[in-house]
């Protein structure tokens, strides 16, 4: 929860959109906010603040919650099996065959599902 027009909190709700992680805002100050930082047992926390199950980030921004969650983390292993199933043509029965054009064809459009995040009413 934040404030709608603040461009840091702004920045926040951004990278949890872009990262597809669900979430919901609240701006401070509505009842809803109220509840949950009551129920999180952090009324007086510095805003923004992001309660991830038991956890309360107060006062975080894009940075330090990328830390907390441990996203700079370096991979364990150093090469990894990886198998695309249904990606695209190489995963489609059906054969294609390269045709020669001027221009390259646009890509078949995709339907993509983001998580947005829920405007109080």
């Amino acid at each position: 929860m934040g404030q709608r027009l603040e461009p840091e909190h702004h920045r926040l709700r951004d990278f949890l959109t872009r990262a597809a992680q669900p979430h919901e805002f609240y701006e401070a100050g509505s009842p809803q906010a109220e509840a949950v930082l009551a129920k999180a047992g952090a009324r007086d926390a510095e805003l923004p603040v992001v309660v991830d199950g038991d956890a309360v980030h107060a006062g975080v921004d894009v940075q330090s919650l990328a830390e907390a969650w441990n996203v700079y983390s370096r991979p364990a292993r150093t090469h990894y099996d990886l198998l695309i199933v249904g990606a695209g043509p190489a995963g489609s029965p059906r054969r294609y065959t390269a045709r020669p054009t001027a221009f390259p064809r646009p890509l078949p459009r995709r339907t993509c599902r983001v998580a947005r995040p829920a405007t109080p009413r």
